[in-house]
């Protein structure tokens, strides 16, 4: 029984950026593009959850504080934009059962 590898997006998004600085072959394998090979396929699986995770992290890390400075631009008096004063925050906290 033949098994056949997915076409691996990673190694066509970033395969010609790579293949300028490593070998090709090292990076076909490195992206799972070597058909056939259960090791190829495990590392363009890693890859490709690390290069996932990278863009999920700097989503949450640049562009989600970005949203936010416009919607307080936006809608300054927006009930989310506005800061409690502390004694509410702590009014809130002790009714919650977060603090005694």
């Amino acid at each position: 029984m033949c098994r056949l590898s997915p076409p691996s997006h990673l190694l066509i998004l970033l395969g010609p950026l790579l293949e300028k600085f490593f070998d090709a072959d090292a990076v076909a394998f490195a992206l799972g593009g070597v058909p056939g090979s259960v090791l190829s396929d495990m590392c363009g699986l890693l890859a490709c959850w690390v290069v996932f995770l990278a863009a999920v992290f700097s989503f949450y890390r640049f562009i989600a504080p970005l949203v936010a400075i416009w919607a307080k631009r936006a809608y300054p008096d927006a009930p989310t934009g506005v800061a409690l004063p502390p004694a509410a925050y702590t009014r809130l906290m002790r009714r919650s059962g977060c603090i005694a």
